[in-house]
């Protein structure tokens, strides 16, 4: 069976070339100077005309961000982005240009019972979401549910001993590494990746998160 993250790797370039033709960085920025990302959308992969906000699913807000991003890189919904079922919405992330980032927490969600169905439901029906960083898009995987050779194992041994089956484990993504290349004042590429390492289950109602991080 392939591994999640590769597959998940190999789907993710297939949708920036889906979701993303055409699409082109328009900025010019200084050594650390804050580029903007914008939250477009989530949906389900298999169906991409059926989306939502990017802030339908608890992600962390902007509003702390934007003070900080200069007047001439706020980009508000475009027409393309709106009949693609998007709207641009600015994110926490705060990412500088042409500097190091270490690890930042972005934001701690305390879910209630519809953010939790929420995130359930996008994570068992195979949710992406959709950036966009100086109008480049990248896009990323909700999460994942649990479904290798030792979970499948454990549920047929539990058949085998009539003990009750257990369910798939929901796997969140709560870390996101940003790769930013540029060329002069211009960025010029965006990658984005996620680690399973610093996966979390999705939580019950009432559970306190582990923070949202990012690099």
């Amino acid at each position: 069976m392939a591994e999640p993250g590769l597959a998940r790797a190999l789907l993710v370039a297939l949708l920036v070339a889906l979701l993303g033709p055409g699409a082109r960085a328009y900025g010019t920025y200084e050594e650390r100077e804050l580029v903007p990302a914008y939250g477009i959308k989530v949906g389900p992969y298999d169906n991409p005309s059926e989306a939502y906000s990017y802030f339908y699913l608890p992600f962390c807000k902007g509003e702390g961000v934007k003070a900080d991003v200069q007047d001439e890189h706020r980009k508000k919904t475009s027409l393309g982005i709106a009949f693609d079922g998007g709207r641009r919405e600015l994110t926490g992330f705060r990412l500088p240009f042409a500097a190091d980032l270490g690890t930042e927490e972005l934001c701690t969600v305390h879910p209630g019972p519809r953010d939790v169905r929420r995130l359930r439901e996008a994570v068992l029906n195979d949710w992406f979401y959709k950036l966009e960083v100086d109008g480049l898009p990248v896009v990323g995987f909700v999460g994942h549910v649990t479904t290798d050779d030792a979970a499948d194992g454990g549920a047929l041994e539990d058949l085998a001993l009539g003990r009750a089956h257990r369910e798939p484990e929901l796997v969140l993504y709560r870390h996101v590494t940003f790769e930013i290349h540029h060329n002069g004042p211009h960025v010029v590429e965006v990658i984005i990746s996620t680690n399973s390492d610093t996966a979390i289950r999705v939580p019950s109602q009432g559970d306190v998160m582990d923070p949202f991080t990012y690099t």
